[in-house]
């Protein structure tokens, strides 16, 4: 996408101006370090509150985590949600630019799907502890939280080929 490609550029020009850069994992470390920048590793960590007994699914769910943006490729889950026969249930949480497009094409591919928006923390966690899986569609993640939410509940993630995937995995 050429909008988000020139975003990107203008704030890694904006990155060069900076001391350190603080930085959520070892591929976004390594990224920083091949443009000759100085970083500082801080990663995210899993609240242990979120971790509770393995509650039966009720009704299973396919879960998608994130910002609805065009890089988060959303819309991949949807179409791939639309070829299942009988339909799987779909949970949505986020917001974004994307949000109504892919309200749209929800519909149009007649998903029994939620969009949720963004939720609690604690929310969060129930939607993540009652789902069948997690599925990260996203081109690029610097960190992807919800991956570590669903790895310490035992949830099974899809995602892509992802550096951060492969680090946290």
């Amino acid at each position: 996408d050429p909008a988000w490609r020139e975003t990107y550029s203008k704030k890694l020009r904006l990155l060069g101006s900076c001391l350190t850069i603080i930085v959520p994992s070892v591929p976004v470390a390594e990224q920083i370090a091949g443009w000759g920048l100085p970083s500082y590793l801080c990663e995210a960590g899993v609240d242990p509150q979120t971790v509770l007994s393995d509650a039966p699914q009720k009704d299973p769910y396919i879960l998608y985590v994130g910002r609805l943006v065009k890089h988060k490729r959303c819309d991949f889950l949807l179409a791939a949600c639309a070829r299942f026969s009988p339909k799987v249930s779909l949970v949505i949480i986020g917001e974004g630019e994307e949000r109504s497009s892919l309200t749209v094409m929800a519909d149009k591919f007649e998903l029994n799907s939620t969009f949720a928006g963004n939720c609690s923390d604690a929310e969060k966690a129930q939607f993540i502890r009652g789902a069948r899986m997690l599925v990260v569609t996203s081109e690029y993640e610097g960190f992807c939280l919800p991956v570590l939410e669903a790895a310490v509940n035992k949830i099974p993630v899809i995602a892509h080929d992802l550096p951060v995937i492969r680090h946290l995995y």
